[in-house]
């Protein structure tokens, strides 16, 4: 389960790259039209990885759906002042797309382990607790101490004083927010103090391209997809783990027989 979801996330970052960084259905198209070629399958080859005639092989609604997907990209990148981007996008900043918002104090003596409520620090998860402050699904990345860490819970959660969290997704959902936190190169934005800082203002103010809400939707419902699988696995590896750990010791002391399990 495990291995199976780093494969997931893997999916889910390699279709946020090839949509959202590296333009690469634009970029083919881009190609396509300059050599007479059909733009909309040159698109449809760059989303899917496949060659013209394994699209044609696919059932007739998947191919319906990445034709679909295809008509959502443009045709050229054109200069801004950030980089070139496909043509129709805008520029803003990231406060455009969502805010971020320090966490909240937890003193330890204050937790209740035995809760099953993640608490998350800069690090990543830290401890339990029985009570949330945001729900599900949520971005998380640190603000003091360790810089560069994003992480997204699929369980409501604690973020604790030492990070910073998605507290309102403005123009993007939270599996496109948590993608595009992952490209920054956070550990640059650094305030300079003593001990490593992340000032939420200044990460607002950074320039981002900025996709069609249509765009980002498609992309939001894909991620969530691969992610309720995450979740399940974990559910599941949760189970498993529960009944290896009831199992085991009654193994070691001969209470149950390897012959009985």
């Amino acid at each position: 389960n495990r291995r199976m979801n780093r494969t997931l996330e893997a999916m889910a970052q390699a279709i946020f790259k090839c949509w959202f960084v590296d333009f690469e259905p634009v970029k083919a198209k881009q190609q396509a039209r300059a050599a007479g070629e059909s733009v909309q399958m040159a698109a449809m080859m760059a989303l899917s990885g496949k060659s013209a005639a394994e699209i044609e092989q696919l059932p007739a609604a998947q191919q319906t759906s990445l034709a679909e997907t295809a008509a959502l990209f443009p045709e050229r990148l054109v200069a801004s002042e950030l980089r070139l981007i496909p043509e129709g996008w805008e520029i803003g900043t990231i406060s455009d797309l969502f805010e971020l918002h320090r966490g909240f104090d937890l003193p330890k003596a204050k937790r209740v382990e035995t809760g099953d409520v993640p608490v998350y620090s800069a690090g990543g998860i830290h401890s339990n607790h029985n009570e949330s402050k945001v729900s599900a699904p949520g971005v998380v990345t640190g603000r003091s101490g360790v810089i560069g860490n994003v992480f997204i819970s699929l369980k409501d959660f604690w973020p604790l004083n030492t990070t910073l969290y998605v507290r309102e997704f403005r123009a993007c959902g939270p599996y496109y927010a948590f993608h595009f936190l992952q490209t920054l190169d956070l550990p640059t934005l650094n305030s300079g103090s003593a001990v490593p800082s992340l000032n939420r203002n200044f990460v607002h103010s950074q320039p981002a391209s900025i996709p069609p809400n249509v765009l980002k939707t498609v992309f939001e419902n894909q991620a969530e997809k691969l992610f309720l699988l995450i979740k399940q696995n974990e559910q599941q590896a949760q189970s498993l783990a529960e009944i290896r750990d009831a199992l085991l010791p009654k193994l070691l002391s001969g209470e149950l027989s390897v012959e009985a399990v």
